[in-house]
Order: C-alpha cells, then structure tokens, then sequence
C-alpha cells in the first residue's frame, strides 16, 4: 500500500502498515507518524507529566488564547478539582486572577501566592467573616475605620489619647453642656427605642469636631469626646457646690 500521510494522529490507521509493505517505506511511515504527532500537539515543548485521569479532566474545557487579558473557562488546583466558570479574567503577565461574578463555587483546595481581596467568604455554606460598614483585614486582624453601621458589642473599647500624638491642648469650655439635650427616640428602620444625642444640635452647639458624616449623607457622633464637656461642667458644678456650702 502507499505510504500513510496523516496530518493529525486522529487520521493514523493503527492497521498501517500491513505485514505486505516493503520494507524500504519503514522510515517513511515512522517520519510522517512522528510529524502526525507534533501537529497534534504543536506547544508541547518538555515534559508532560499529567495523568490520563488528570488529562480526562481537560475534555470540554476551553483553552485560554494567547490574548494578554483572557477569557478563561477553569482553574486547576493542586488537589485535583476544577473550578468551572465562564465568570474568570486571568491578566497573562501579571498573574491576577478576577472573578466577574458574585460567586463562584469550588471544590478542592485553594492556594494563593499573593494578595486575595474577599467581600466574604463561606465554606460549607457557613460565613467565615464578611467585610463593610468600615471593617478591613489587615494580616490576621480585622480592624474598624469610617463608619460602620449596626450593632458592635465588646468587652472593652480603647480610644486613643496619648498625649504625644496631641497639640495644642486646652481645658474644655465647662458651659457646653447646657446648649445641648439628652434625648429618647425611635429609630426608623428597626422601630426600637434609642437615646444619646443628636448630631445636628452638637453641631449648632459649635461642637461640629464631635459629628462625623458618612458618604451617604448620615451623620453620628463621637459620644467619647462628649465626657470631656461633662467632666469640667461637673467639676464647675462641684465648685460652686463647695462655695455655697462654706
């Protein structure tokens, strides 16, 4: 028979060549398998050490162009287990990996080298921890700045106040305390009963430092800083008290 021209290994005939062919034609059919083979697999260019399980796993799956930015379909772990999602921008120079979808569902282990950046994260369908209203992770701690809205519970709270990161440090005026009302209310969104201040009194009050607004436009209070009023309107109070008593 004539010698075999196949150009992908899909057209080789594993019953080529019969045992009639001449002996003669045997480098020509060992040449054009050999070119059947580097057609069929033009990037391979070292050592292919996959499974054929782990290379099963690759039927179906799109190929990543060669494009700077692209699409891709999967991310392979070293646990076995792919992450099937069309919702994946991998950057091909510098590595990042961006998930375009609010959730992506895996299996297996993940392993990052680098920096991750989470709104949250669950394992088992159970949160782990959630980030907003002004919480961030830094390293293994998760800290509070800006605004944050809810309910915060804790045993103990530091404010800062050392004297060496301060300036210009005066006594506080003792008749502040006066142009302002302790007060009740009911909040709006939850309809519970409330009491504190109002931010926009402390701010006609000329304690407008003590008001912090958020992007929205919602403002709150620094209730800390309200005790350095209290202190001196108690101590003045006390003063008096103590003159009138002589």
């Amino acid at each position: 028979m004539a010698v075999e021209l196949p150009t992908y290994i899909n057209e080789m005939d594993p019953k080529n060549p019969d045992g009639k062919d001449p002996i003669a034609e045997g480098d020509n059919h060992i040449r054009n398998m050999k070119q059947a083979i580097k057609n069929t697999f033009p990037n391979v260019e070292g050592e292919v050490t996959s499974t054929h399980e782990e290379l099963s796993e690759l039927s179906g799956l799109a190929r990543l162009p060669d494009a700077p930015q692209a699409e891709g379909s999967m991310i392979y772990s070293k646990s076995g287990k792919w992450v099937e999602t069309t919702d994946i921008s991998i950057n091909d120079s510098s590595g990042v990996v961006t998930l375009k979808t609010p959730q992506v569902d895996m299996t297996g282990n993940l392993s990052v080298a680098g920096e991750l950046d989470v709104g949250s994260f669950t394992v088992n369908g159970a949160p782990v921890f959630t980030f907003g209203d002004g919480l961030e992770l830094d390293g293994t701690e998760v800290k509070m700045s800006g605004n944050y809205s809810g309910t915060f519970t804790a045993g103990n709270v530091i404010a800062l106040s050392d004297e060496r990161k301060k300036e210009s440090i005066e006594t506080a005026p003792a008749d502040v305390i006066g142009a302002i009302r302790g007060t009740e209310w009911v909040w709006k969104d939850s309809g519970k009963k409330g009491s504190g201040v109002i931010a926009q009194e402390l701010e006609a009050a000329g304690l407008e430092h003590l008001v912090y607004e958020g992007s929205d436009g919602v403002k709150g209070v620094n209730y800390n800083g309200l005790l350095a009023y209290v202190i001196e309107e108690l101590k003045a109070l006390r003063a008096a008290y103590e003159r009138d008593c002589k």
